[in-house]
């Protein structure tokens, strides 16, 4: 799970090439119209090539590590979350009639930054 992902693939890109399927959460509708736009290869999606480059191996296809994360990366498993909500992942399993377990959460600068205090 990639908790809090914003409208950044570089963690999920690398995330990618260990685990075969990401779930996505973020709180902003944008941020995951921009994932899913991304995924679907619209013309319009933010192009991550850049990013991607910046942080792939040199002895890495930079392309097949892309492909990875757009297999990993299901549409129906993007979902908005909101860290100021205790239920946010329990509501979320109790809509899909998901059971879920993850092997790793994964969060950067999100609850630093959009948590109302450290409790």
């Amino acid at each position: 799970l990639e908790f809090g992902g914003g409208s950044n693939l570089w963690p999920s890109f690398l995330l990618a090439q260990y685990f075969d399927e990401i779930w996505f959460c973020d709180y902003t509708p944008a941020t995951l119209q921009a994932v899913r736009d991304w995924i679907d290869q619209s013309p319009n999606a933010h192009k991550w090539t850049s990013y991607f480059t910046a942080i792939c191996p040199k002895d890495v296809d930079e392309k097949q590590w892309e492909n990875k994360l757009r297999l990993a990366l299901s549409k129906d498993k993007i979902f908005r979350c909101d860290v100021n909500d205790l239920d946010t992942l329990i509501q979320w399993k109790q809509e899909q009639q998901q059971s879920t377990q993850f092997d790793m959460i994964f969060s950067s600068l999100t609850f630093e930054a959009a948590c109302r205090s450290i409790n």
